[in-house]
């Protein structure tokens, strides 16, 4: 089964938990399941070639994304806009095929229905009345908005195994109509509504719209917009049953990498050495910045106990 990686780097720097994450995520799908390719802008490969991850893939093509035809404000709004135009282009090439997203792993082989036209990661449900819900009313971005039509659940595409190509053209074509007629919805502190509604409320919409047989990989539904301590997951998320247990993702913790940061580098690199032993003679510069940023979080601690 062939991969695809598709990253759109914008200006700004690339998180090292991030690149190690897309070190794990290439060396486990190529054991795994096969091939994996990049589309990408020359800018993100630029950065990955830093570490050599650009040896890690089967194809490269940076043509598509360096000449999306949409301009730098489009893009910080609609931040998941290349992963859908990249596809599109894709689907004219291929008719079956996997997407995952860079901060993504997969430890070990496990099987799926082919025969479905799609699989997502997982669904998600919200409450459109709870102030935390990340979700909007599809009416914030369109004009022919149908309640029923919508009564659907949104799914989580940092995963898909894709199977139809008309529904990929018609979920770029919906999303780019979508970005074309840019309504700004009234909303606080909601950044990233316009990306979730062209990916995630979306991709069900147009699979219901297409009498498609699809689903997701994983039965468990994440519960959107709950704070504090409350479950996020209905039935909760079991570890010990495959392909949860297999499937690594470090989206949710991205507004945390600065205080744990050490711990996600240990997971990472744990799953790969335990799988592929220490690779630091094929990628020196990967294991040595990760060895700068140990010894700098040692340093940190020792200066802040001889202050206190």
């Amino acid at each position: 089964m062939i991969g695809y990686h598709i990253y759109y780097q914008k200006n700004k720097e690339i998180n090292f938990v991030e690149i190690s994450s897309q070190f794990a995520s290439a060396l486990f799908w190529k054991k795994n399941f096969g091939p994996i390719r990049l589309y990408c802008n020359s800018k993100f490969l630029e950065t990955i070639s830093l570490y050599k991850l650009d040896s890690l893939y089967d194809e490269i093509n940076v043509d598509i994304l360096d000449n999306i035809p949409y301009d730098s404000k489009t893009l910080l709004k609609y931040w998941s806009l290349p992963k859908l135009y990249a596809a599109n282009e894709i689907s004219k090439l291929e008719s079956t095929y996997c997407i995952l997203d860079t901060d993504l792993w997969i430890t070990n082989y496990f099987d799926w229905d082919k025969s479905k036209d799609f699989l997502a990661f997982h669904y998600e449900s919200f409450d459109l009345k709870n102030k935390y819900n990340p979700y909007l009313i599809p009416s914030s971005f369109i004009d022919d908005y149908s309640e029923k039509e919508w009564d659907v659940l949104a799914m989580n595409c940092a995963f898909m195994y894709i199977n139809n190509q008309q529904m990929v053209f018609d979920w770029f074509e919906y999303a780019d109509k979508v970005v074309k007629l840019n309504k700004t919805a009234k909303t606080k502190n909601k950044k990233d509504v316009y990306t979730l509604f062209i990916e995630q409320r979306v991709i069900t919409y147009i699979c219901e719209k297409l009498k498609l047989n699809y689903g997701t990989f994983i039965p468990n539904v994440y519960i959107s917009g709950l704070k504090d301590d409350k479950d996020l997951w209905n039935p909760e998320l079991d570890f010990l049953e495959a392909p949860q247990k297999y499937i690594k993702h470090i989206w949710g913790l991205k507004n945390f990498y600065d205080s744990i940061t050490l711990k996600l580098l240990d997971s990472i690199y744990n799953d790969i050495h335990s799988e592929f032993g220490f690779l630091e003679i094929d990628f020196p510069e990967l294991y040595l910045k990760r060895l700068m940023i140990i010894q700098n979080e040692i340093n940190t601690n020792i200066r802040y106990t001889y202050n206190a």
